[in-house]
């Protein structure tokens, strides 16, 4: 008696939470086609090389300029972590 409680509770739970699931799926997939396509100018470069516990670490940096319909320019900085053996 007590499993077939758990079983149907659980069974609930989960049917809930893969409900919710396809609705932020759906939601993000709604959001997608407003998306304003860009081309982005790569201003500065820039790769160091970092010592960090006995590991090397190559840590690239790039400072992406790019035009809106909102705004002249937008700043974004790209940072990708490469580890090394």
């Amino acid at each position: 008696m007590k499993s077939k409680t758990i079983i149907t509770l659980l069974f609930i739970v989960s049917g809930i939470s893969f409900l919710f699931g396809l609705y932020c799926c759906y939601s993000m997939y709604e959001k997608s086609n407003h998306l304003e396509h860009t081309r982005g100018i790569v201003k500065e470069m820039r790769i160091d090389r970092v010592y960090e516990h006995r590991k090397l670490k190559r840590v690239q940096e790039a400072v992406i300029n790019y035009d809106t319909k909102y705004g002249n320019y937008q700043r974004y900085k790209l940072r990708q972590i490469k580890t090394s053996l």
